[in-house]
């Protein structure tokens, strides 16, 4: 099984405290903004696992950067 990688923890506590707080945005911010940051923090949590179980880490972790 591939190493847990410390950035994925710490991300999805980032992601948890961050849904906590979009909740929060005034209503024509929350389905606007608030849906966008979400999806975004998504996709880089997919790079993020993606690096996890591939050889190549670099390869996804610069993508995490993009993204």
């Amino acid at each position: 099984m591939p190493q847990e990688l410390k950035v994925i923890a710490d991300f999805y506590d980032l992601m948890l405290w961050m849904i906590h707080h979009t909740g929060k945005f005034p209503r024509h911010h929350r389905y606007s903004l608030g849906v966008s940051i979400e999806s975004r923090m998504q996709t880089i949590r997919v790079h993020l696992l993606r690096a996890k179980y591939s050889k190549d880490k670099t390869l996804w972790l610069t993508e995490v950067n993009i993204a």
